[in-house]
């Protein structure tokens, strides 16, 4: 089934109507935060980098944004991340299949568009505007508020220094108290133990009470490595899982 998303673009961060963007675009396919949000965070570092000609890591806040350029070269990038995955899927298909899932170019000519409206049957809409991308679900509740120079500053690589945690004893705790899927932790953990770098490229989902809780990778490794005076501060998270964490290391001193 498709996960289908909107993507709109506002020229500042003053959003006097949330549904009244600049731009707004449509994408069909992978619209959840895990893939979506990360191209536009990957998108928004290339952006500022390299249109900008702005030093990423020491640059100021701006006010206001070219949202013609931005949103025309933000439908390139996810498109011709589109197309590349259709070429390679062929070539999978065509190992056992013998005929082609997609044209052999992998341009399809569907999947994405430019709107002049919202659609009623999308799953997430994306605001961009200048300093934050706010990801909001189909009632257009807010679900995620990501700072894009925090985003940007933590995808520098920071090695772990001396870092040992063992993941047992905090599995267990979210298993028993709010019946996390032992699958999503262990996904977080494998995520945890194989990257040796600060990431944003990663995004979790773990259904909370019921409720689905997403965490881009960078905010839980943000507590694992964070000095232990600084603890104190995370566990007014919102995030059950984050408070958990910290509360973990907070216990342990580790």
């Amino acid at each position: 089934m498709s996960t289908r998303c909107q993507i709109g673009f506002y020229s500042n961060d003053y959003i006097k109507n949330i549904k009244k963007p600049k731009v707004l675009l449509y994408k069909h396919y992978d619209g959840y935060p895990q893939e979506t949000l990360t191209l536009i965070l990957r998108y928004l570092e290339r952006y500022y980098k390299d249109v900008r000609k702005s030093d990423l890591y020491v640059m100021n806040y701006i006010d206001k944004i070219d949202t013609e350029y931005m949103s025309a070269w933000f439908m390139y990038y996810i498109i011709k991340n589109y197309v590349k995955y259709s070429i390679k899927s062929n070539k999978e298909n065509l190992k056992t299949n013998k005929v082609p899932y997609y044209p052999l170019d992998g341009m399809s000519f569907n999947s994405y568009g430019i709107c002049t409206e919202f659609h009623s049957d999308i799953a997430y809409y994306y605001a961009i505007s200048p300093n934050k991308v706010i990801v909001y679900d189909a009632s257009f509740k807010e679900i995620i508020k990501v700072n894009i120079l925090d985003a940007i500053n933590a995808s520098r690589n920071v090695i772990y220094k001396n870092f040992k945690f063992d993941f047992t004893p905090i599995k267990n705790d979210l298993y028993k108290n709010y019946e996390i899927d032992l699958n999503d932790l262990i996904s977080l953990e494998k995520y945890v133990s194989s990257n040796k770098n600060r990431t944003i490229n990663t995004a979790f989902d773990f259904k909370v009470n019921d409720q689905i809780e997403t965490i881009i990778g960078y905010n839980i490794l943000d507590i694992l490595i964070a000095p232990l005076e600084d603890i104190p501060t995370k566990i007014n998270d919102k995030s059950l899982v984050l408070r958990t964490i910290a509360n973990y290391r907070l216990k342990k001193g580790c």
